[in-house]
């Protein structure tokens, strides 16, 4: 299954995401531009949050194999055609593990699939299953705001060192997402989805920030599942057929 999301975040103080010049704003052509790589990275930030995992900030280390027996019995019987997921058999594969004898890579890439976190956003081993699309501001005032630099020992002010930043003044933004559901009844790989879920909802009532001056409050961006929208396709001939994406997130608890 493949969910649809139209997205729409709030923006009240405005934003800045710079390119070369990090005190002005992305712009291709005439737009402002917030990339999809910056917006992916705000999500799974959210995400990790959520899981908090020591394993999985640690990248999912495999030292000692002796704790792994039940993970070490699931490779082998996908290695004996008994396969418990005939996708994670084919990363083996491809991958060229699946004739190896080191079975601390082979636990790690199971960890690893295991994983809502990597599963979402994506590994080294296999993709994301989202696919997020720039964000792109075609009109937006820009309000510029100067400030200096300020030595922290003496808390004076650092002679040559005034600058000013551009903030983009717009209040939304618009994100398309599309989720592929590749669960298959999978109880631990269905555990993406509803951490996206849950990360949405911690978007509607906390937010998050993006770009730069987030220590004044710039690039705060709140959730607004009113706005927001959904569409799940089961079949490629379906035709989307958009609801508010609180119908969606009242499933979260």
């Amino acid at each position: 299954m493949i969910t649809l999301y139209k997205l729409v975040f709030k923006t009240p103080n405005g934003l800045r995401v710079g390119g070369e010049d990090t005190l002005k704003p992305l712009k291709y052509d005439n737009d402002y531009v917030i990339p999809s790589t910056s917006l992916k990275g705000i999500f799974r930030r959210v995400s990790e949050m959520i899981v908090n995992d020591k394993d999985h900030m640690e990248e999912h280390p495999v030292e000692d194999l002796s704790r792994y027996q039940n993970e070490l019995k699931q490779i082998e019987s996908c290695l004996n055609s008994n396969c418990f997921d005939m996708r994670f058999k084919k990363i083996l594969k491809s991958k060229g593990l699946e004739d190896s004898n080191d079975r601390k890579e082979m636990v790690r890439l199971y960890l690893l699939w295991n994983c809502p976190v990597e599963r979402l956003y994506g590994s080294e081993y296999f993709a994301s299953a989202l696919t997020i699309s720039d964000s792109v501001i075609r009109q937006a005032d820009i309000v510029e705001r100067t400030h200096v630099v300020i030595d922290r020992k003496n808390k004076k002010n650092l002679e040559g060192h005034l600058f000013t930043e551009e903030i983009l003044n717009v209040y939304k933004i618009d994100v398309n997402v599309v989720l592929r559901d590749s669960s298959q009844g999978n109880s631990k790989q269905a555990g993406q989805s509803e951490l996206w879920l849950k990360t949405l909802k911690f978007m509607v009532n906390v937010g998050t920030f993006v770009g730069g001056g987030k220590s004044r409050g710039i690039g705060l961006m709140v959730l607004d599942q009113k706005e927001s929208q959904f569409a799940e396709i089961k079949d490629i001939y379906d035709q989307p057929k958009f609801a508010p994406l609180q119908d969606k997130l009242t499933q979260v608890k």
